[in-house]
């Protein structure tokens, strides 16, 4: 009871401390802080500015409405200033800036400041700004910074800065960053284009997630980056990286890594490690392979290797992504030799000037899974020789339109081709009879026309063929190896003949077994009849009714063995029912 009258309490008192509040008529800004703002304004004239940027920075008015201006809405009587946005105010750098520190320190409050881009060399009165101690984010990028400068006038400030969170000091002229080890503190720092070559100074920033060191002159990665285990983006494109260190595990919540433009040869194992990555970038560097196991890294979506000096082959497992658009013809200026595009969603055609890679005009071995894209089967691509490692090829399901290239009739070292399940049109080539080693050949569930081609008896090792759900027409051929084929391989072709086939094939199989019997009178010839499928369920039948009716009749005629029997049924079914029973008990007890 008293817990609960305590909390009735607490409840109310903080009701009307918020009914208090808002009854309360909160002034504008600081008197002292909006002529502080008027006096940076005016020490803008000095120098070139633009002066649209701070048009509404005028006397009299209400300085939290200003643009570029933020203020805490919770300061009472007055609502302090807590963010200025001076950045790019600067029409350009012809002039340096030395904003006036004692000018800055009047905004106790400040939590956000932004002076990039505008050519700043330094500071007069330094001293008073660093009575800035709440500043949470810290903007100094493009401005007229060195080292002597930064260890002078920012250094004895930002290290004083114990919520600092942020801070950008990118496109200033800083070789020398160890101080940065003190500022612990740090959720995301930018140092772009800043000519920095050691980095060994990150040890104490363990906080750090966004970290951007693109554009210097990097040449390794230390150790101290295992430290930052809360990185979920780093960027170190446009740096002279050879590798990262192989023991780059700390990092397991990255999600972005930018290596581009740098001098990597390899991907070493460490990009194993960072299981977490969405996007990784390792364009123009020197890389000339993959490692076999790249597919483990499974939230991968973006990968970028464009501009390498790769080789070889490229994993199978990238296959069955979903890739999405059409075909770049950027890749008609590879060195490929296998290229694997299948079960995605491209869309478009395959662009024509796959004819210029010179690999596939063939001297050496290509995969026809090429093709495995949602597309059109080109006809305009070329083999100008037999490609004779050829052997299993899947095509099925894609989005395939157009006819099938006759082209495709000289794998003749083919042993299986699958076309199912796309949109293809037009004939079936001729050309195929020239699959003189083909075992299994699917083109069903397409828009294929026209007549099978009755050379395709020829194909003696053919033993799957398939056509079904087509708009075939015609007689189905009825020589050889076609009278071995299933009805649902034709099936779904209205006009597609079956009678012919049924007719003819029945008369040849007849002829054979009787052949086989009269003349060779052995074993092999006999095993034709009995497989026979009437004979064979005749057999069937004959042996079901037999076993049938003579339980019947040993029930019927032999009085004792008919209540042994019953007496047994009886027994068993109320074993049954017991276990049943106490199932439902046991239940019953789990739900009571």
């Amino acid at each position: 009871m008293g817990g609960s009258c305590g909390a009735s309490v607490t409840l109310l008192i903080g009701c009307l401390i918020i009914c208090c509040w808002c009854c309360v008529d909160v002034n504008g800004c600081v008197e002292e802080e909006r002529r502080a703002l008027l006096d940076i304004k005016h020490s803008l004239d000095s120098v070139d500015y633009d002066y649209s940027m701070l048009e509404d920075w005028v006397g009299g008015g209400d300085c939290c409405n200003w643009s570029r201006v933020e203020c805490d809405a919770l300061s009472y009587p007055y609502r302090a200033v807590s963010g200025i946005d001076l950045s790019f105010v600067r029409n350009g750098f012809s002039q340096e800036w030395y904003p006036n520190g004692s000018l800055f320190g009047q905004f106790t409050k400040l939590k956000k400041l932004d002076l990039g881009f505008n050519g700043i060399a330094g500071w007069v009165n330094p001293q008073d700004i660093w009575h800035l101690q709440k500043v949470q984010l810290l903007h100094l990028a493009r401005n007229n910074f060195n080292d002597e400068i930064i260890a002078q006038l920012i250094v004895p400030w930002i290290h004083n800065l114990t919520s600092l969170s942020e801070l950008d000091l990118g496109g200033n002229n800083l070789k020398e960053i160890r101080w940065i080890s003190n500022l612990t503190s740090l959720r995301s720092l930018k140092l772009v284009n800043t000519q920095i070559k050691d980095i060994s100074g990150f040890w104490g920033v363990q906080n750090l997630e966004y970290l951007y060191l693109s554009s210097n002159q990097i040449e390794s990665v230390g150790s101290w980056i295992f430290n930052i285990t809360s990185a979920q983006e780093i960027d170190l494109s446009f740096n002279t990286i050879k590798d990262l260190p192989s023991g780059f595990w700390g990092v397991q919540n990255l999600e972005y890594l930018s290596l581009s433009s740098n001098q990597m040869e390899s991907v070493g194992s460490w990009i194993f490690n960072i299981t977490s990555a969405r996007s990784i970038y390792l364009s123009f560097n020197m890389i000339k392979d993959l490692p076999s196991d790249l597919c483990q890294l499974q939230d991968l979506q973006f990968l970028d290797l464009s501009e390498n000096s790769m080789k070889g082959n490229i994993d199978t497992c990238l296959k069955k992504n979903n890739f999405e658009g059409p075909v770049p013809t950027q890749v008609c200026h590879m060195r490929l030799h296998i290229l694997d595009l299948s079960n995605n969603y491209l869309s478009g055609t395959i662009p024509s000037c796959l004819n210029n890679i010179t690999s596939w005009i063939i001297d050496s071995p290509i995969d026809y899974s090429l093709f495995s894209v949602n597309g059109y089967i080109n006809k305009a691509i070329n083999f100008d020789t037999v490609l004779s490692s050829l052997s299993t090829k899947d095509l099925s399901k894609n989005q395939f339109s157009g006819p099938i290239p006759f082209q495709m009739g000289n794998l003749c070292a083919l042993h299986s081709l699958n076309l199912s399940n796309n949109h293809l049109t037009g004939p079936i080539p001729d050309s195929f009879q020239n699959l003189e080693n083909i075992e299994s050949l699917d083109l069903s569930n397409n828009h294929l026309s026209g007549e099978i081609p009755s050379q395709l008896v020829q194909l003696h090792s053919l033993s799957v063929f398939r056509v079904s759900y087509n708009n075939l027409s015609g007689i189905i051929p009825y020589k050889d190896q076609f009278c071995t084929f299933n009805k649902s391989s034709f099936e779904g072709n209205p006009d597609l003949s079956e009678e012919l086939i049924e007719k003819n094939c029945w008369s040849m199989h007849v002829t054979s077994q009787t052949y086989n019997v009269s003349n060779n009178g052995d074993h092999e010839g006999t095993s034709k009849v009995i497989d026979n499928d009437v004979i064979f369920y005749s057999f069937i039948a004959a042996s079901f009714a037999i076993g049938f009716w003579g339980v019947i009749a040993v029930l019927a005629f032999n009085k004792n063995g008919r209540i042994k029997f019953f007496m047994a049924a009886d027994d068993f079914l109320y074993a049954c029912m017991d276990v049943i029973l106490g199932l439902i008990k046991r239940i019953e007890k789990c739900i009571c």
